[in-house]
Parts: C-alpha cells; sequence; structure tokens
C-alpha cells in the first residue's frame, strides 16, 4: 500500500509476493531468570523493591536486560549483574524481565508480588458505572482475581485491552473491545450506580459461531437473571442483541457480577434499560 492507510485508502488491496528466502542463524538465544523477588513475595507499604536477573547467552552475546512492571518498562540494564530498584504504589504487580542478544533473539520471565495493601477492588473509571445505561464487557472492576474476577487463564488472551489483567479482550469489530475465550464458571464485577429504581429491561450484545452458552446475573449477591441462553449468531464477530425478562433496580450503589454458566460465545456489552412508562 502507498503509506499506511488513512480515510483516502481504497479497498480492497492486494500484496503479491514473489518468492521468500529463509536463513538459519546459528545464534542461540539467551537465557535469563528472576533471583529478586520470588513469586507472589509481599513487599510492606513504601518498600523500595530490588530486582536482580540472572542472564547469560551461549555465545556471549548479550546486549541488554530490560525490566517491566505489566507492560510499562521501568528499566534498562546493559551490564551485569542485571539489577534495579523500584518503588511503586501499593498494588499487585506482574514483574517482567527480557534479556535480548545482539542479534535481537530474547527470553522473558515473570513473577508476580504485593505491594503493601494490594489492590483494592474499585470501578475501573474510578466511578460507578451508571444505570441505565450500558456496561462495557472490559470494564469490569480493576482488582485481583477472585475479587473483582476470575478467568481461568492466567494471561490475557487477546491482548487488546488491561494486558496486566487475566481476563481475554480482544478488539471488536462494533469498535472498542470485547470479551473472548470465555469458559464455564468465569465472573466479572462491576460497580453500578442505579440513578433510579424502576423496572429494568437486560439486553446482552453476544457472538457466538455455535451457540449452546449461558449467562447469568447477579445483584449484591443475589441472582437477579439466570441461565441466559446465547444463540448461535453465525460467527465469533457476528453480533446479535439477547434480551432477557424484566428485573427490579433499587436506586444505589451496587455491584454486578456477570456469571458465566456455560463458555463458547464473545460478549460486547451488556445494557439496563428501564421501562418507558
Amino acid at each position: 500500500m502507498p503509506g499506511p492507510p488513512d480515510a483516502s485508502t481504497q479497498w480492497p488491496q492486494r500484496m503479491y509476493v514473489d518468492w521468500v528466502r529463509v536463513y538459519q542463524t546459528t545464534n542461540r538465544p539467551p537465557e535469563v531468570e528472576i533471583v529478586k523477588p520470588i513469586v507472589d513475595q509481599h513487599f510492606p507499604e513504601g518498600s523500595e523493591i530490588e530486582i536482580i536477573a540472572d542472564a547469560s547467552d551461549p555465545d556471549d552475546n548479550i546486549a541488554r536486560v530490560v525490566f517491566y512492571a505489566g507492560q510499562e518498562q521501568i528499566g534498562v540494564d546493559e551490564e551485569p549483574p542485571f539489577g534495579m530498584t523500584w518503588s511503586p504504589p501499593d498494588g499487585h504487580y506482574s514483574l517482567t524481565v527480557k534479556a535480548e542478544d545482539k542479534e535481537g533473539f530474547a527470553c522473558t520471565r515473570t513473577v508476580k508480588i504485593v505491594q503493601g495493601k494490594g489492590t483494592v477492588q474499585s470501578p475501573y473509571h474510578e466511578e460507578p458505572l451508571t444505570i441505565p445505561g450500558r456496561i462495557e464487557a472490559e470494564d469490569f472492576d480493576k482488582g485481583i482475581a477472585g475479587d473483582a474476577y476470575w478467568d481461568f487463564d492466567e494471561q490475557n488472551q487477546g491482548g487488546a485491552y488491561r494486558v496486566e489483567d487475566e481476563v481475554d479482550i480482544q478488539l471488536c469489530t462494533e469498535g472498542g473491545f470485547d470479551l473472548g475465550w470465555i469458559v464455564d464458571d468465569e465472573w466479572l464485577e462491576y460497580t453500578v450506580n442505579v440513578t433510579r429504581s424502576g423496572d429494568y429491561r437486560t439486553v446482552f450484545r453476544v457472538a457466538s459461531p455455535d451457540g449452546g452458552g449461558a449467562l447469568a446475573l447477579d445483584l449484591d449477591g443475589t441472582a437477579i437473571i439466570a441461565n441466559v441462553s446465547i444463540p448461535k449468531t453465525g460467527d465469533w464477530q457476528s453480533w446479535r442483541d439477547v434480551t432477557s425478562d424484566w428485573i427490579r433496580l433499587n436506586s444505589g450503589i451496587h455491584t454486578i457480577r456477570l456469571q458465566i454458566v456455560r463458555g463458547g460465545f464473545n460478549l460486547n456489552y451488556i445494557e439496563l434499560l428501564p421501562d418507558k412508562n
């Protein structure tokens, strides 16, 4: 294409490949281990955390070691011994060290740690989500697994949003993001502000190539919607509204839990719409 795509780009476009040449390198990738801190280590509030990496390369070709907290780069060291110190605020963190050699080969290792009081569950955008309104599925509460959400794998498979959390989030063809790779018994919680009491209709925006999934909603620990069936929509990004029965909501701050009964679908958002009367 003639430069990065923009509003003037004509679609579709084609790229033709004549041939591909593949070379085999004799370079061997580096190795790295995290010496400090150890997995699940808990540090007192205000601690200065020492991060030490043991990096080596069979070709004696180490270029540098890069340190990350989640996806944020927090330091680089180009000379052994490889290490740094870091003073984060209270929270749960995934620390990653990445050893790179001079030919661009790399190796990474990750440990999870807790600083101070850790991460207290709270609304993702600081303020509770407003009801009536739309709950974007990816905007579940901040917090750790087991408090704000539960996901059965240890990384964000979609990697498109909130990459430090385990919940699988991907780009959505309708814009924004959606939850994918959903399996049985996963759940997410949302802190909401119901601005007026009344009867509400709940709409789930879903996609599923095969159907057969199901979900439920709890409000402050009490079931309010049980076993909503997800139909076949034709594809993982073919979206359809699924509407539930009317529910009664009282005004105030509440916690809504989205409970996955059976997986096999993607979820874009939930809408809670009031009775027009």
